[in-house]
């Protein structure tokens, strides 16, 4: 379990910014959206483990550093949606009023 541990980390860093991500959309009233992005989540990490498995390659360590990636691509994806949902019309209305 200890060789593991450092394959976990990455998950661990990213999956609560992912979550932060995905509430701020659902306080944008963006829920089809978060449905969505984690459906995306799920496919990701669910054929990334069945890659592995076909190539015989699953093992803990793989597991997670597989999933944190899945993670990782799914909070990029997010972060641009929560950007364009819920800051983009924010930073334009401060734009706007200061003119």
């Amino acid at each position: 379990m200890a060789r593991t541990s450092p394959a976990l980390m990455p998950f661990l860093a990213v999956y609560p910014l992912l979550l932060t991500l995905e509430g701020a959309l659902y306080g944008a009233q963006e829920r089809t959206t978060v449905l969505w992005l984690s459906i995306f989540f799920w496919w990701m990490s669910s054929a990334a483990v069945g890659v592995l498995r076909f190539f015989g390659r699953l093992s803990l360590c793989n597991l997670w550093l597989t999933v944190g990636l899945s993670c990782g691509i799914a909070t990029l994806v997010t972060a641009i949606f929560a950007f364009q949902r819920v800051l983009a019309p924010k930073c334009y209305l401060l734009l706007e009023n200061k003119r």
